[in-house]
């Protein structure tokens, strides 16, 4: 017994995660309950304060020593990466603070009323499982930044900006944290709504796929059956709309600031691929003093990082839609299945018409691989367009 209680809520499984956001100012509640309390919400709007003031401060320093010694081609695209990032994550722990700090607290609270009726005697396990995935995500995110940075500090750390660099670190590691708690929480429903799904094909006996041409008759069913299947059908139905719920309060809570987020990488990206591009073609120095290989080793990481971001954001979203919209799928096989629970499959599969999982940022466009085709796109636009001015 004492083995499983360290596994017993969703906030045990990830609790590593809740108090490094805590202490990065993106968690003002509580890490064992959700619940804000008027502290934690003066520690997140401390930390927006030191931020800013350090953002002002670099941002001041970058401007005397920094860009009076680079072109316009180059100068304005680091102002602008520089500019978006700042107001993306001050914006984040802004909102988390102010506008967002008790949508965490029902977010968890339907996962709970969910994992109560879904997981049964595996919660422990899983728990436990959903705990060491998240004590891996950290560390290797903790090793990436630190290996960029040793390598970063070396080739673009001159004449005392060393600060300046610990800055950006502190600033992508709220990033880094800000995706991590989004992308977890997104996959966290798709497992959900796959272990729903299995359960409403488990209890037709079989996997619904396909209708191929053998549709089955149900005549033979007492009434107990019967009631039995219904129940447990209607229990589905709400299952789904609280993580629909849930999925809805997760768009809220972190849709403007992954807009803003988003925003950064892709011109982060653009920065870096032209960055690239310039020293391989020898169009300007950017005044660094080290070799041309290790300038664009450390630039080809930055660009598979941002890259692995966009990636990964669009990929966990396209995964948990497809799987929460798989349902409607299941009904309306099972509809054509199961007569004997006919007006009770219709009445989800009307739900499920009006209830379809779509993730975006904050509305502007819709999260999934079709986003990462416009990007692609429109990265390539914009390097063509750069590129002529040299």
């Amino acid at each position: 017994m004492r083995k499983n209680t360290r596994y017993q809520d969703i906030y045990s499984s990830v609790s590593l995660m809740l108090c490094l956001s805590k202490i990065l100012g993106l968690a003002p509640y509580s890490c064992s309950s959700g619940k804000s309390t008027k502290w934690d919400v003066m520690y997140s709007l401390l930390i927006v304060f030191v931020l800013t003031t350090w953002c002002v401060s670099s941002l001041a320093w970058k401007i005397n020593h920094d860009y009076p010694k680079l072109s316009y081609t180059i100068m304005v695209p680091d102002a602008l990466e520089t500019l978006i990032s700042n107001v993306s994550l001050i914006s984040a722990v802004s909102l988390f603070a102010i506008c967002h700090r008790h949508k965490f607290q029902q977010i968890f609270h339907k996962i709970t009323i969910v994992d109560e009726m879904l997981l049964g005697h595996l919660s422990h396990k899983i728990y436990r499982k959903m705990k060491i995935i998240s004590i891996i995500e950290m560390l290797i995110w903790f090793l990436i930044c630190l290996i960029i940075f040793w390598f970063d500090q070396a080739i673009w750390a001159f004449d005392g900006s060393f600060i300046y660099y610990i800055k950006e670190y502190i600033f992508h590691m709220i990033g880094n944290m800000f995706f991590l708690q989004f992308t977890n929480l997104v996959l966290l429903l798709r497992h959900r709504y796959a272990l729903l799904n299995k359960k409403l094909e488990s209890l037709f006996g079989e996997q619904v796929t396909s209708l191929i041409f053998h549709i089955p008759l149900q005549k033979n069913l007492c009434s107990r059956q019967l009631r039995d299947k219904t129940s447990k059908i209607i229990e589905l139905q709400t299952l789904h709309l609280s993580l629909f719920d849930a999925a809805n309060l997760i768009n809220s809570c972190y849709g403007m600031s992954l807009l803003s987020e988003l925003t950064f990488l892709f011109v982060a990206l653009i920065q870096n691929i032209y960055y690239t591009l310039v020293i391989i073609l020898q169009f300007d120095s950017l005044n660094i003093k080290t070799s041309v290989g290790e300038t664009v080793s450390i630039l080809i990481c930055w660009i598979i990082l941002r890259l692995l971001k966009m990636v990964c954001i669009a990929t966990s979203c396209q995964m948990a839609s497809e799987e929460a919209n798989r349902t409607g799928r299941l009904v309306r096989n099972l509809l054509l299945r199961d007569y004997a629970n006919t007006n009770c499959l219709e009445k989800f599969s009307h739900q499920l018409l009006h209830y379809r999982l779509q993730f975006s940022a904050s509305g502007f466009f819709t999260l999934d691989y079709t986003y990462l085709y416009s990007v692609a796109g429109a990265i390539t636009t914009y390097l063509i367009i750069l590129l002529q001015f040299n």
